[in-house]
């Protein structure tokens, strides 16, 4: 779990309106990384993980898809995810010297 209070108490923010079969996820950025922390549901049916690419990352539970777009291109090779205790975290390492082409 990743702390954005300056009291150091672990907290979630919902990005948007998000429907119900979609994962509820946080998305906190540092200077080289990027991280995403998700509640994964208690009776899932398959292992969840993430589909990490340099502009998107895929939350998939039970096969179903929760985008997540990126503010910056990420180093796919240097990121990961962890599925622990209902939490999934993934750590992205940002890419030196490119900025996300604007769309």
């Amino acid at each position: 779990i990743i702390t954005g209070d300056p009291s150091g108490q672990p907290r979630v923010i919902r990005m948007g309106q998000q429907p119900e079969k979609e994962i509820a996820y946080e998305l906190i950025e540092s200077d080289d990384n990027l991280y995403i922390t998700a509640e994964i549901p208690a009776d899932i049916q398959s292992a969840a993980y993430a589909n990490i690419s340099p502009d998107v990352v895929y939350l998939v539970v039970n096969e179903q898809k929760t985008r997540v777009d990126l503010p910056c291109t990420v180093d796919i090779i240097h990121s990961h995810y962890q599925l622990r205790h209902g939490v999934l975290d993934v750590i992205l390492k940002k890419k030196k010297n490119l900025q996300k082409e604007a769309l």
